[in-house]
């Protein structure tokens, strides 16, 4: 957990350098981001200065 924690730490100075999911971002409605930690996939969004995480969930379920 503490490294899935730090991950999530990160995305305060990186959050807007990764490319939009567009393929998530069309399922959910919403511009979405996706980044990774082991086998585990983070889905977030960015507004201004602040990242939000909505879904932490295994790899093997995001499907593309």
């Amino acid at each position: 957990m503490l490294g899935l924690e730090e991950e999530i730490k990160k995305l305060e100075y990186s959050a807007g350098s990764l490319a939009v999911d567009e393929e998530l971002s069309h399922l959910m409605g919403m511009e979405v981001r996706r980044t990774t930690y082991k086998n585990m996939a983070i889905i977030y969004s960015v507004d201004g200065d602040d990242a939000y995480v909505h879904h932490i969930i295994p790899q093997k379920m995001v499907i593309f």
